[in-house]
């Protein structure tokens, strides 16, 4: 713990407190906090009134990153194991890291740590270093997992490597825990519940082993990640490190995954806007009908010379009154000759974004490609995100 050093900041919310509690008992010395957010402020004055603070975004990883070096310098910042920060109420976690050396081409002279590749991490430890002190976690017919389903298929390989279970479920974290509360039922023990969006929870089961409540909670994921620091140092590796180690491994390969926004400036706001968002959603739809026929005549639509060879909707009905039958509120998704490299569109349940996600998956990895096999993927999954909406566009 004395080796390990951490940055911080609050987001101008909650966090301060609880974090700061557990670095202690947890005797993590070396902090460095980003004092200007430190104390609860409504009005969140370092970010744009219109920013939504979601520990995924870039924009509020790039605050965050800049306050800090504009505090400590950037030497501190280099030092860093990583750069953490909770979102308003600290019930997300968000990572940044400095790059590593060989990869700053790909991801410039700092990244943020993706969740997909955090729940990578998280999974893996669980599942293969902490049985190893704890008996209780070796038994893993009795447990499972929950993601959403725009949350990295990487889980499900890892999960499918040792024999654990992976169930889908829709985007939203009360959905999960529906899911979680049907499988105490089958006296099954839960151990992870995965959000895209840098949700985590860690249920367990009360009636036969209590792990911690059915809630998302960025300290509870503070915790683990500063346990799984203090593993990759035992072993003379960064995070980073420790993550290229699990992408070499072809049974679970390197999934990039890839997320933009639509607008990618603020939100649709207004009557217009909402239409504009409607008409959007309307027109994803006609191209989801349209791919249909394609496939069907055997002629599929092809972006990035990647043919499309599939499409699925998600609807749930809640909102057919509003809008039409079957309207696509979970999303629709375009399968590219694979049923793990895709493209999904789906409005945001939380805020008036539609948002887009990218998947794909490459194996045949090793320390030799490594690098030039994550170039060529993050560069496809980007320029696919920008594709799709040339074919489908926004007006």
């Amino acid at each position: 713990s004395t080796e390990i050093k951490i940055g911080y900041s609050a987001l101008h919310g909650t966090g301060y407190v609880p974090i700061s509690k557990l670095f202690q008992r947890l005797k993590i010395q070396n902090v460095q906090y980003v004092d200007q957010m430190i104390s609860p402020n409504s009005l969140f004055p370092m970010f744009n009134s219109k920013q939504i603070l979601d520990p995924s975004d870039k924009k509020t990883a790039s605050i965050v990153t800049n306050e800090f070096i504009n505090q400590y310098g950037y030497d501190d910042f280099s030092k860093l194991d990583i750069l953490a920060y909770t979102d308003p109420d600290a019930d997300r976690l968000g990572i940044v890291v400095k790059t590593l050396t060989e990869e700053e081409s790909i991801y410039g002279k700092w990244r943020i740590l993706h969740a997909n590749d955090i729940w990578l991490l998280l999974l893996w430890y669980i599942l293969e270093i902490i049985p190893k002190s704890n008996s209780q976690f070796s038994d893993h017919d009795k447990f499972f997992i929950v993601k959403s389903f725009v949350t990295s298929d990487a889980l499900l390989y890892l999960a499918k490597k040792y024999n654990l279970e992976c169930i889908d479920g829709k985007v939203g974290f009360s959905d999960l825990a529906k899911i979680v509360e049907e499988k105490w039922d089958d006296n099954k023990i839960n151990i992870g519940i995965f959000e895209e969006s840098c949700g985590f929870g860690l249920a367990g089961n009360p009636d036969i082993l209590k792990l911690h409540v059915l809630e998302k909670d960025g300290i509870l994921s503070m915790a683990l990640i500063i346990e799984i620091i203090s593993y990759a140092k035992s072993q003379n590796l960064s995070l980073q490190e420790l993550l290229n180690k699990l992408y070499l491994d072809n049974d679970i390969g390197f999934f990039s995954t890839f997320r933009r926004e639509l607008p990618e400036n603020g939100i649709f706001e207004g009557i217009r806007d909402e239409f504009v968002m409607e008409q959007y959603l309307k027109n994803v739809e006609i191209f989801y009908l349209k791919i249909q026929k394609k496939i069907q005549n055997k002629n599929p639509i092809k972006i990035c010379g990647l043919p499309i060879t599939n499409v699925q909707k998600f609807s749930t009905g809640k909102h057919d009154l509003k809008f039409w039958k079957d309207f696509p509120d979970e999303g629709v998704r375009f399968f590219l000759n694979s049923d793990v490299n895709y493209i999904t569109i789906r409005p945001s349940g939380t805020e008036p974004k539609i948002r887009i996600f990218v998947q794909y998956r490459i194996t045949d990895i090793n320390k030799n490609n490594l690098l030039e096999k994550k170039l060529f993927v993050e560069n496809l999954t980007r320029t696919l995100s920008y594709e799709i909406e040339k074919l489908i566009p926004l007006s």
